[in-house]
Formats: structure tokens, C-alpha cells, sequence
């Protein structure tokens, strides 16, 4: 069933937003997707292409939780068998489709290679109208439970992160890394490592709510699978399909932001013009453009903007715009992959 969409003042938006967080939380499944008011254009003529404020699947009709081995071929067929608005996401160890490698690390968390559902509830937010659209609950009482959804705040703790690296076992790894660069194996490593905390409770929607309230970005998500919570809040676009275009927006390139006007527009320009970041912008702009190209039309693939300086709550974001005209032949899933 869809209504005629609910309206809200604006002003009331964040509160909605808060009470739909709580009542996602009695569904043991469910996505929430946040755009925290990044509007479609940033300035004119330079899209964004954020649609909605806000998209939510709750509760789960079907479930597809799955291994790497044969995990994109059963999407497709899992989105084939009933075309739909499916939520979930991808693990970096679907890498072992597409390429011949092969990762031996610890897996402390055990969740699934890939994971997506449909869902019973689908809520989505432009400007100040909100459409819900269900087959399974009635939408004027989901908006009713919405509205008059109690917005709880937990206390307070300190949550020690502990590194999985040692610091001494770090800087020796940091060193061998710059020995292969100085050899020649390799240009550009991504070094990272695990932080986390163990024998530790925590409310994963209160704790979602005090994340985007400190860090407001455009791709902020808060997803509930049956075995854990993924809590996100990001710049950057990976990809984006509206109808055959294809949309990525690689970043590549980092300054503070001071809240001092004059200083602020100092760093954009220091941004802008500093030759460490546009090479490393240009060389993931170089890897998209590639990557495109073998799902996109010959010669559709195009740089849309180059360099473009975006403003975040805390920092500045030196992000490109890459796009394509998707082959008939390709569909969306071949196209991630």
C-alpha cells in the first residue's frame, strides 16, 4: 500500500528523523540511509546528485546473506526473481571474484561477504514530504508509531579502542612498505589496522544519532542485520545509477576546516593548488575512468568535474566526478562488480 505522502514542517524534520531511528529499532532488520541536507547542488552547476534526505527499509521480506565464490551472479538472480528496492551491503572479500587475490587475515566479526534484503517498510524523505510504502504494515500506522516514537539518549561511558597493531610492530611495517616503494614492487599502499573494544554495551541508535550530529555527512547509513549493526557516516560516493548514467565520486585530497572565513578560504586554496594531492586525485580518477569503461558505452565516459574543493562539517574534500552511459547489455550489479 502507498499513500499520498505525509507532510511536516521542516523544522520538525530532525525530530522525525530521530523518533524513525528509535522506531527502526524494533525491527529485526532494517537500513537507514541519511543525506543530512546535502542538497542535490552544492553550488550551481555542481550536482551532487543526492535525490532524497532520507531512505529507509525496515523489517526484511527476503534476505540474501552470502560468501564470496558466486555472491554477484546470486544478487542478480535474487534481485531478478522480484525486481525491488533491495538494502544491504558489500565486504571488501568480494575482491576474490574479480581478482586472483587471496586475503589470510583474523576475521574477529564473521559477518557475511555480502548481504541484502527487501524490505517490508519503505520510507523516503524529500524535502519536508515523507512517502511510506508497504504491502505488509498499514502506512497511516507506521507513520502514527513514527511520530509518536520515544527518542531515548543513553549515558555516557568511556570505550577504550585498543589497536590490533603495536606500535613498535606499526613502524616496522611502515618501514618494509617503504622498502618495497623504494624497490619498486610497489607506488601507493593503503596501510590500516583495526581498533576495537570487547566486553563493551552499547545503544547502536543513540550511538548513530551522536555520530551524525558531530560528523553531518552525505552518505550516512545505519544498518541492523540479525547478527550486528554497521554504522557509517562518509563523504564519499562510490556509485550512483539514474536510469543508464553511471555517478562516482572518488576523493582523494584532505584539509581542516577552521570555522574563520578568511582562514577557510586560505586552506581551499592551498588545497586546490597542492601538487601531492591533485596527482593522487588524478591517478584514482585515472583507476575509475578505467573501471567505467568496461561497463560503459565506448566514449561516454567523462571526467565531469576535476578537482572540485567540497566543504564538510570538519574538513575540506578535494572530490572529481566521473561518469558514463551504462551498456544496454550490463546491468547494475555486473556494474559494481
Amino acid at each position: 500500500m502507498s499513500y499520498p505522502p505525509f507532510e511536516i514542517p521542516l523544522e520538525n524534520l530532525i525530530s522525525f528523523k530521530k523518533k524513525l531511528v528509535f522506531y527502526a529499532a524494533g525491527f529485526e532488520v532494517y537500513s537507514l540511509l541519511l543525506s543530512n541536507n546535502y542538497d542535490d547542488e552544492i553550488e550551481e552547476g555542481r550536482p551532487l546528485y543526492n535525490k532524497y534526505e532520507l531512505v529507509a527499509g525496515l523489517g526484511a521480506k527476503r534476505i540474501l546473506s552470502i560468501n564470496s565464490g558466486n555472491a554477484f551472479e546470486e544478487l542478480s538472480g535474487f534481485h531478478k526473481e522480484k525486481p525491488s528496492w533491495l538494502f544491504g551491503y558489500m565486504g571488501y572479500d568480494l575482491k576474490n571474484e574479480t581478482e586472483k587475490i587471496l586475503s589470510e587475515n583474523e576475521d574477529r566479526i564473521g559477518l557475511d561477504d555480502m548481504f541484502f534484503f527487501e524490505p517490508e517498510v519503505l520510507i523516503l524523505v524529500q524535502g519536508n514530504k515523507i512517502q511510506i510504502t508497504s504491502e505488509v504494515h498499514n502506512p497511516e500506522m507506521v507513520w502514527e508509531e513514527i511520530t509518536n516514537a520515544e527518542i531515548k539518549e543513553s549515558p555516557k561511558q568511556s570505550i577504550e579502542l585498543i589497536p590490533k597493531i603495536s606500535q613498535e610492530k606499526y613502524l616496522e611495517v611502515v618501514e618494509k612498505l617503504r622498502q618495497h616503494i623504494i624497490e619498486g614492487d610497489i607506488y601507493e599502499i593503503n596501510f590500516c589496522q583495526e581498533f576495537f573494544a570487547e566486553d563493551v554495551s552499547i545503544d547502536a541508535e543513540d550511538l548513530f544519532l551522536k555520530l551524525i550530529e558531530v560528523s553531518p555527512n552525505p552518505f550516512s547509513a545505519l544498518l541492523k542485520t540479525k547478527a550486528a549493526y554497521i554504522i557509517s557516516s562518509s563523504m564519499e560516493r562510490f556509485m550512483k545509477k539514474v536510469e543508464s548514467k553511471l555517478i562516482s565520486q572518488p576523493i582523494k585530497g584532505t584539509i581542516k576546516r577552521t570555522g574563520n572565513k578568511e582562514e577557510d578560504a586560505a586552506l581551499q586554496h592551498q588545497l586546490f593548488n597542492d601538487e601531492k594531492e591533485r596527482a593522487e586525485n588524478v591517478m584514482i580518477v585515472d583507476l575509475v575512468r578505467n573501471d567505467l569503461a568496461k561497463s560503459c558505452k565506448t566514449g561516454s565516459v567523462k571526467v565531469e568535474e576535476l578537482f572540485g574543493i567540497y566543504p564538510f562539517s570538519q574538513v575540506f574534500q578535494m572530490i572529481s566526478t566521473v561518469v558514463g552511459e551504462l551498456r544496454e547489455e550490463i546491468n547494475w550489479v555486473d556494474a559494481i562488480r
